[in-house]
């Protein structure tokens, strides 16, 4: 089934995800995609699993209060954006110097790091959504 979409807007994505009345659109759009690009939504699905799985670890290891900055909401979302940063800057270093010589890349694989970002965004997420330690 081909789906008809709107024109795109940055928000567009988020407004037909939040809004429930349209869960048959997305349900639609959701089945094309597996369909056009099965490898794709596959692999995918098995990252999320994976970043899941190590968000888990990690929260029986530190709980929340390493990221709820005493229940400050903006305090805690600043330190997620340095921590995001701190993230960023390593990977250019990384990605920079190819070459096999750079220590950090023996330390922390470009793959672990790309991880990390994208736990750290979905951490971000729930505590912009007031849901961090609940």
């Amino acid at each position: 089934m081909k789906v008809d979409y709107p024109k795109s807007s940055t928000n567009y994505a988020a407004s037909v995800i939040n809004n429930n009345t349209t869960k048959e659109y997305t349900n639609d759009i959701r089945e094309e995609m597996q369909d056009k690009y099965p490898e794709t939504i596959a692999s995918f699905k098995d990252v999320t699993q994976v970043m899941l799985e190590l968000f888990s670890v990690k929260q029986s290891c530190y709980g929340p209060g390493n990221i709820s900055m005493g229940g400050n909401k903006e305090l805690a979302l600043l330190a997620l954006s340095i921590r995001m940063n701190d993230k960023v800057q390593r990977l250019l270093n990384i990605l920079h110097d190819r070459n096999g010589d750079n220590p950090m890349e023996n330390s922390e694989s470009i793959e672990d790091t790309f991880m990390d970002l994208a736990v750290y965004g979905v951490i971000a997420m729930v505590v912009f959504k007031d849901k961090w330690g609940k």
